[in-house]
Parts: structure tokens; sequence; C-alpha cells
């Protein structure tokens, strides 16, 4: 137990620009104001100017990184999922991770490291699926925007990943989450409520007994409307909305992607009933040819859960023209020019991305007789 010995805990902030959003110098100052006697240490790529940053806030401790861990999410994850990374910080027992779209309300941060557990983050109520690497289990907590971390924990969880890993690309957050019982002490619900909320807000108020967590994470990009008046009796003032540049809206649609696929993984009846919806969508598909479109996340998702229900697949297709031709769950990326009369398409794409791809879809039908449906049709 660490007690009162703030210098085991440091507090990891990641940089990815040299200018900050309105909202992400809310997160700076705020976690400045109120955890500043812990160790800040922000990570940023080796090439960024830090000088407009250093204008808001001191920079006592800088971690450079090289730049490809910060060009997409993707790679982030893959930072996040590095034994040297946690290897750097080795000296700090506890590693709070601290997005600069995070917010928190009191310092509370000792008292959950003392609780023990190797791993804290905002729970997801409805829970959060990736079929195509752990099948049929839905996992509950949580997310790692604001997030507890063992140190050692970390590194010896990743060990274990290194020989397991899959080409599948997954949020580092669920990957630590599917190690619950498999050697990571992941915190229960009602901790992690205590601890941070992220998405379903009024539910998880209600079930933390009307009380605020400790923090929240991407409280812009949920519920601007529900968090406004808690972070304004801070001092801060908020637009009514945010402005669209400062909103990751792919992340916003996986949520809600993600939910509505937990929801089938739970339900029994639902999930081995798509055999049939499918089949009465198109009664001759045993005649036919079907195809994802979408050979990536979602695709990878979507194709185990059909193997699963026996429906069978012939294929992928892609707008990313460095796939065509690969292998992607064993099957091959098709070039669209290969559709054939007859053929049928699932597109697997988040709304409102599969909107854009049935559009597209629907000039290719003027040329050969195709069928196709979105996933979020389908369920």
């Amino acid at each position: 137990m660490i007690e009162n010995n703030v210098d085991n805990v440091a507090i990891i902030v990641p940089v990815y620009s040299k200018e900050l959003t309105q909202i992400e110098k809310i997160a700076l100052i705020q976690l400045k104001k109120t955890l500043n006697r812990y160790p800040i240490i922000f990570i940023a790529p080796e090439s960024l100017d830090l000088s407009g940053i250093t204008g808001i806030t001191d920079m006592d401790f800088v971690q450079r990184l090289p730049n490809n861990f910060f060009e997409n999410v993707e790679s982030y994850n893959e930072l996040c999922l590095s034994r040297k990374f946690y290897e750097l910080f080795l000296k700090y027992e506890y590693l709070l991770f601290y997005q600069l779209d995070a917010f928190v309300f009191e310092d509370q941060l000792i008292d959950f490291v003392n609780l023990g557990y190797d791993y804290i983050g905002a729970p997801w109520l409805r829970g959060y699926c990736n079929y195509a690497f752990f099948g049929r289990n839905v996992f509950y907590v949580g997310n790692g925007g604001l997030s507890l971390r063992k140190t050692s924990k970390m590194i010896e969880v990743l060990e274990k990943y290194e020989k397991e890993k899959v080409d599948c690309y997954i949020n580092e957050d669920v990957i630590f989450a599917s190690y619950k019982n498999r050697g990571l002490n992941i915190a229960p619900i009602e901790v992690a409520l205590k601890f941070s909320f992220e998405g379903e807000l009024h539910r998880c108020l209600a079930e933390n007994r009307g009380v605020l967590p400790f923090g929240c994470h991407a409280w812009y990009k949920t519920d601007l409307k529900f968090w406004k008046p808690y972070i304004e009796k801070y001092g801060y003032i908020l637009p009514k909305d945010i402005p669209p540049k400062q909103i990751d809206m792919d992340s916003i649609h996986m949520y809600k992607w993600m939910e509505k696929n937990s929801l089938l993984l739970k339900d029994d009846e639902k999930f081995f009933s798509l055999n049939a919806i499918i089949n009465k969508r198109w009664p001759d598909l045993k005649e036919s040819r079907l195809f994802l479109w979408g050979a990536g996340f979602y695709g990878k998702h979507i194709c185990e859960v059909l193997k699963q229900n026996m429906i069978r697949l012939d294929g992928f297709l892609d707008s990313d023209l460095s796939k065509i031709g690969r292998q992607v769950c064993n099957m091959r990326v098709f070039p669209i020019e290969e559709l054939e009369n007859g053929d049928k398409i699932i597109v697997t794409a988040a709304p409102p991305v599969d909107k854009s791809i049935s559009h597209r879809l629907t000039d290719i039908k003027c040329n050969i007789q195709i069928e196709y449906a979105t996933w979020d049709e389908l369920i």
C-alpha cells in the first residue's frame, strides 16, 4: 500500500500537437490545479514544438518518444501496448493516464491507488466487445483515456499479450480488459463508477447514488449538456456547442456501434437469429456470393459473427486499394471491378460512413445487379 507517498504515482499526459484546443486547455489547467502534488509527465513526439504549451502551464517532466507513436489512434495503441513504454516509468508503482479530453473534479488519486487494483477505468455499462479476438465475451471495465494502471502488472500482462497477439486492431484498453481473471486484477464496476464516467452518464450517476466520480473522460464527445454545469462550477466557461473540428466523430460513432454489437453478443436469441434475418433479406443467398465491405476493425468482427452463425462468406471488398489482394480472416479482399450480377454485400462500417458507402454501391447498381445492406440495418 502506498498510503500518502505521492512520489510513487505519476501522471502520464500525451500531447499530440503544438497548439491545444479550448477543451485540451481546460483539461490541462484543471489537472494542474487538482493533482499538482504528483509528478506529471508529458509524453510527446520527438519533433514536437512544445513552446505554445509551456505558455499555458509548466512542463516539469517531458518524455520524448518516436514521432510514429503519435500519428493516429492505432499508433498510440501500439505505444500503450509496448512493454518498453512502461519500463520507462518503473520507478513509479502506479501511472494515471490522463488524455487531454479528461477532467478531474477532486484529488482522490491516492485513495484509488490504495485499493490495490492493477487497472481502473470508466465502466462500459452496456459492455464492450470485439468478436474477432475475444469470441462472445463482453467487457465492462474500463476506458483507458483516464485510467489508473499498476506499472509492473502492465509489463507482466504485455509479456503474455506479445505471445497471443493477432492481426486485428483492438483498442488498448479493451486488450487490458480481456485479461481480467487472467493475471490482471481489474476493478469491479462499482469501483469504476466512483473513479470515472465516460458513456451512459445518467445511468452512471444513478448507479453511483448521485455522486460525481473522481473524473471523467470524453466529456464533450458523449454529452456536453450533462457535463457543462458541473465543469463550469470550477470556473470554466464552455460554449453551447463544441466546434466540429474539436470533436472526434469517429470515436463517437465507434462507441455507439460497439454498444449495439455488445447487446447482440449478450442476447442468444438475437445472436443466433442472424442466419434467419439475412436469409429472409436474401432468399437466394445460397446461389449468390456474399461479401463484407470493409476489411478492417469492423469487418473482422462481423466476419467472426457470421462464421458462428454458419453464414458462408466469399470475401471482402474495401475502398483502400492497398488492401486489395490481401488475405483477411483467411479470405481475399476483392477489387470492386470483380463484382458480379447477384452478389450480396454487407457494409460493415459504423454510421454515418456506412451511408456514404451505400451511396457508392447504389451507383454501382446502375451497371450490375447487386444487393446490399448495412450491418446497422441487419442487427
